[in-house]
């Protein structure tokens, strides 16, 4: 009985590990995905941008950050 229980909680624990490291891979993946836009948003024609561009880029970007909120609480 007693190995019965510790092969299910093996079983279980295995389980739930496999299922918080593919949580966390998805989590790191979106990180990279913003980073990514994030850097190609700043880029500009492969010149240093202007605190003016910056400043725009953000805005636009938090625009659609928000934007994407909004959608998500819609659904």
């Amino acid at each position: 009985m007693y190995n019965c229980f510790r092969t299910i909680w093996r079983c279980l624990d295995q389980a739930l590990t496999f299922w918080i490291q593919h949580r966390l891979a998805k989590i790191n993946n979106m990180r990279t995905n913003v980073i990514q836009v994030t850097s190609k948003a700043i880029t500009f024609n492969n010149k240093r941008p202007s605190i003016f561009t910056l400043k725009l880029k953000l805005s636009q970007l938090s625009a659609k950050i928000e934007e994407v909120g909004n959608n998500q609480k819609r659904k």
